[in-house]
């Protein structure tokens, strides 16, 4: 940054991730994306994220993602879906804190924050669609738990995939 005046000169400005987060924020929520386009970065990119996770994970992330995964639980019990998605998301922030990579966790958490429209809109939950995401984090942190990074990447490019076609199924229904 320059500075004018007396005191002036280049400075060195702390860098911030926070315009890349806004724009992709404002891409996502503008509907900029498609819905392939989207469950197309988030398949490969949550593989490599849970992978990591899984591979850096210390018992407190265990413990901190299975208090989250039970907290999922209670919802889906009460058949409150609104926050188990809250809930589920948090979920899939907190992989992103456990890779221990400030850019992968600035992406999950912006893309998380901002796709709750999509399953408002083309996803809503149901006591089988949440059981389904329930079982697929449990195998998840399971495998995590074993340090199986392979395991658990390819579970939860499996479940992206699994519900991005369910929204995509919904999207070609609606155009009809």
């Amino acid at each position: 940054e320059i500075k004018l005046g007396v005191s002036g000169g280049a400075i060195v400005k702390h860098i911030d991730a926070e315009p890349i987060v806004e724009s992709l924020a404002l891409l996502i929520r503008s509907g900029g994306v498609s819905l392939e386009h989207l469950a197309e970065f988030r398949i490969k990119t949550e593989g490599s994220l849970v992978e990591l996770a899984a591979l850096r994970a210390t018992k407190k992330d265990i413990t901190k993602l299975e208090t989250l995964f039970n907290r999922a639980k209670v919802y889906y019990e009460k058949n409150d879906w609104e926050n188990f998605l809250k809930t589920d998301e948090k979920m899939h922030t907190y992989i992103g804190t456990m890779t221990r990579n400030p850019v992968f966790q600035f992406v999950q958490k912006t893309i998380h924050d901002n796709i709750h429209q999509y399953y408002a809109e083309y996803l809503p939950m149901n006591k089988k669609r949440t059981l389904e995401n329930l079982t697929d984090f449990e195998k998840i942190i399971n495998a995590m738990k074993i340090n199986d990074a392979k395991t658990a990447s390819a579970i939860i490019m499996d479940h992206v995939k699994r519900f991005s076609d369910k929204m995509q199924e919904k999207t070609k229904d609606k155009s009809k």
